[in-house]
Order: C-alpha cells, then structure tokens, then sequence
C-alpha cells in the first residue's frame, strides 16, 4: 500500500489552515458525535480525563501516512472502546466516531491530495 506524501496531521492542517499544535482540538470537534460536542465541556468539567482515549486515537490518526495505519488505529479504538468504553463512551457515544474520522480523513486526503497532484503538473 502506498504511502501517502504527508502525514493525516500535515493534510487536515492544510486543509483547515491551522497550525500543527491545533490539531488534536480541531480533529476532535469534527470527529465527536453531535451530542458528545455539545456536552464536552460538561463532561471535561466532571471528567477531565473522559476525552483521552479519543485524543490518543487523533494522534494515532495524525500519524497515519497510508489507509493501514488508518484502520489500524481505527480497530484499536474499536476495540479499546468494547473492552473499557463504560455506558458513556458506549450507550451514549460521548466519544469521538469513528465513521466521522474515516469520513474526515477521506474528505481531508481527496482535497489536499489532489490539490498538491494539480501543483505539481503545472
């Protein structure tokens, strides 16, 4: 599998027009489900560690430079979230979605990608 000509991290931060360091907060707004983004403040209040499995896969995502350490990241966070999910991460999806991050870094990808292939053939 080829890989891609810059890190998830390097693409979404093109993309978005943000600095690297912002990464990890502007990819966790876009990949929460919709009620986990309206009630992480609450939940950060309450639980301040409640987001960090979701922070730990962005990083893993921001890494990526090709689709198999996508979905390698993708089935540990899976799995970490069966395993110690608990009803809110669960029930409730008060956690980052996986689909939305599949979806996003696609999105991202398809964008910055062909925009540098249409750099580089002019």
């Amino acid at each position: 599998m080829a890989d891609w000509p810059m890190t998830f991290r390097e693409a979404f931060c093109k993309y978005y027009e943000c600095a690297p360091e912002e990464f990890v907060v502007r990819a966790t707004r876009k990949a929460l489900h919709r009620r986990a983004r309206l009630l992480k403040p609450f939940i950060l209040f309450f639980n301040p560690e409640h987001f960090k499995p979701d922070f730990e896969f962005l990083e893993h995502l921001g890494a990526a430079r090709n689709w198999q350490q996508v979905h390698a990241a993708l089935g540990a966070f899976e799995s970490n979230n069966r395993l110690r999910g608990g009803l809110a991460r669960n029930r409730f999806k008060l956690r980052a979605s996986g689909r939305r991050a599949s979806t996003l870094i696609t999105r991202v990808l398809e964008e910055v990608l062909e925009t540098t292939r249409s750099a580089t053939t002019t």
